[in-house]
């Protein structure tokens, strides 16, 4: 594939990672709100999403906090997943 194809994808991931801050705190905030089920479609989203923009670590820590979340892990597990989560972000 062209260069044309590399610069759009690195346009399409800068404007995604710009866009992460805000999911990461709507996740956060639809599982200290008590819907875990909320939580858990944002991080499927982030994890799907950030998979097709080839941000693999992105992709892996939200597929974690997903797992969790759809598992009915404990609550600090959870908190500690959406740490590094946020971590690999910034």
């Amino acid at each position: 594939m062209g260069t044309d194809f590399d610069a759009e994808m690195a346009a399409v991931r800068r404007h995604y990672l710009a866009g992460l801050p805000a999911l990461l705190d709507e996740l956060s905030l639809a599982f200290q709100g008590g819907k875990p089920d909320v939580a858990a479609g944002v991080a499927h989203r982030i994890h799907g999403t950030a998979g097709s923009c080839g941000l693999g670590a992105v992709s892996a820590a939200a597929g974690r906090v997903e797992d969790l979340l759809l598992d009915g892990g404990d609550a600090s597990d959870v908190q500690v997943a959406i740490a590094a989560l946020r971590e690999v972000v910034s």
